[in-house]
């Protein structure tokens, strides 16, 4: 092999009249998927070449040779700048064997996917904001997400991918390549970007990136697209109709066919410990089985928990037989016209979460801070981002709402005290919960679950959540009726007091968290439990 290589280096430098700068093997032959004909193909880098970028069809000792030749300045502007849609550069996500000046070659390759694991970062950190906190990246993520992106832009690269990554020598030249990544990376720890949390899983230590937004990212990879289909045409210099029918052949050659899931979502490479992460959206039976793996599931019953809710419960049987319930919380966009209004209502007092990606990603990622801190939620299994659904173990107790139809009254008013004191030191911890209904609470034992985080920040008003709570169980949860005003307060500010907070309860009292409640309550009743609150308070 090396003295094919070897002679076709000589024919082609007195070919181009010119010293061969550095030159590398890749393709088929290298990556090995090369039937009998298959060309050898090699990239030749020269200096103040005229040209800029060509390919060459030779036969060189009875075998055929596709020698794409770039200036040496052109190929760096497309290794480090992306300046020619990554037309050449792109040779070096695959596999390769350097011929001519291994350490250019090879310092190329680390600035390429250096570049490559910075952009990819910045697309996931404005895909899942903070939840970059959490998430472990694989190598593999940035290599897969690169090349799915490149094959989405120019389609004739996706033959090559499949064959090289998952043919016969798929690991092998996974590995090959995530060599170059593994050194790009340990560039990226060093300057504080990256942390290494595990064999080739990274997570993301510095939110400093200088990072276009989403819609820049996006025309920027539609750039690239247009400048390698342009680039292409500039190199292959033949005749339009038959660069289109090459062009066409490549396509055609790499259409058909159930892509590796790998290529097909690289999201599925990312995970959070403990918790399944997809950017695909899923039905249920299929986000089911990427929770339980190869477990056999047979699906029940899927049950919504309200006519307008977008939870649901889901019983279902796994192979011993036994019934699982798990739940899946939707976030749609039907909920928009709710928090808007809300939003109108409740402008001087809070501000919440409008779309469903972001109260997709605030419930996410509170979920794993407090419960990180020992504070009881919902245990997650799958974060679906492509429909913006969570699945999650069904907690399985009362709803605070429920609690006078299940319990007395000495008991409820425990629990109430509890929620108090949890609430305080929530807000000790600079919490605040945004929308605390006590249908969102639930009680099982003797402890107390947060269910829904939605609306969960670190900015809010904390004095709303106790008003909230207080105003919401006694005008709308009807239940309540058994359990007297006075000392259904007394228990929750005496609570409240203990866990460290006195301050906010007496704000809490002021008119101005009494007005949103005027619309559907008479000012009596409101008054009644304004005073009960401003007495407890002092």
């Amino acid at each position: 092999m090396e003295s094919i290589y070897r002679s076709a280096l000589e024919y082609f430098s007195e070919l181009l009249g010119r010293s061969i700068y550095a030159a590398l093997a890749y393709g088929s032959r290298v990556a090995g998927y090369a039937t009998e004909d298959s060309d050898y193909d090699i990239i030749l880098v020269v200096e103040d070449y005229p040209s800029l970028v060509r390919y060459y069809y030779e036969s060189v000792d009875g075998k055929p040779f596709s020698a794409l030749v770039v200036d040496k300045l052109f190929f760096e502007e497309d290794v480090y700048h992306a300046r020619h849609g990554e037309f050449v550069a792109g040779r070096l996500y695959t596999v390769f064997i350097p011929l001519i000046n291994h350490e250019y070659i090879e310092s190329l390759e680390t600035a390429l996917k250096k570049r490559t694991i910075l952009e990819e970062l910045c697309d996931l950190v404005s895909r899942y904001g903070s939840l970059m906190n959490y998430i472990n990246i694989p190598l593999m993520y940035f290599l897969f997400s690169r090349l799915r992106r490149r094959m989405l832009a120019y389609p004739p690269v996706r033959y090559s991918y499949i064959k090289t990554f998952f043919g016969d020598r798929g690991k092998e030249n996974i590995e090959a390549s995530l060599k170059g990544f593994r050194v790009a990376a340990a560039d990226l720890v060093r300057d504080g970007v990256l942390t290494q949390v595990g064999d080739d899983v990274f997570k993301l230590s510095s939110r400093d990136l200088s990072c276009p937004n989403r819609f820049l990212v996006r025309l920027r990879y539609l750039e690239r697209g247009i400048k390698s289909y342009i680039t292409h045409g500039r190199s292959a210099r033949v005749p339009p109709k038959i660069f289109l029918q090459e062009f066409h052949s490549k396509i055609r050659r790499g259409v058909g066919g159930e892509l590796p899931k790998p290529l097909k979502d690289p999201h599925i490479l990312i995970h959070i410990d403990g918790v399944r992460v997809t950017s695909s959206t899923k039905n249920v039976y299929q986000a089911l089985k990427s929770i339980f793996s190869d477990e056999f599931i047979l699906v029940r019953r899927v049950k919504r928990t309200g006519l307008f809710s977008n939870t649901y419960i889901i019983n279902i049987e796994s192979g011993d037989g036994g019934i699982r319930r798990i739940v899946r919380k939707h976030f749609s966009y039907t909920d928009i016209f709710k928090w808007v209004l809300l939003q109108i209502w409740l402008i001087d007092i809070c501000r919440f979460k409008i779309s469903p990606s972001n109260r997709f990603i605030n419930e996410v990622n509170y979920s794993l801070r407090i419960g990180g801190l020992g504070i009881n939620t919902f245990k997650p299994l799958l974060f679906s981002w492509g429909d913006k659904s969570i699945y999650s173990m069904y907690i399985n107790g009362v709803r605070v709402s429920e609690l006078p139809l299940r319990y007395d009254k000495d008991l409820v008013l425990k629990i109430i005290y509890n929620i108090g004191y949890l609430l305080a030191t929530l807000h000790g911890k600079g919490f605040r919960i945004g929308d605390l209904k006590p249908h969102n609470i639930i009680f099982d034992g003797d402890r107390l679950y947060l269910t829904d985080l939605e609306q969960f920040n670190e900015y809010g008003d904390p004095c709303w959540d106790i008003a909230e709570f207080i105003y919401y169980s006694y005008i709308l949860t009807s239940k309540y009726k058994s359990v007297p005003i006075e000392e259904f307060i007394e228990a929750f500010t005496e609570g409240y007091k203990h866990g460290g907070g006195v301050d906010n309860l007496k704000r809490a009292s002021s008119l101005k968290y009494l007005r949103p409640f005027l619309i559907i309550s008479p000012w009596n009743r409101l008054h009644k439990i304004r005073m009960s609150l401003k007495k407890m308070s002092t």
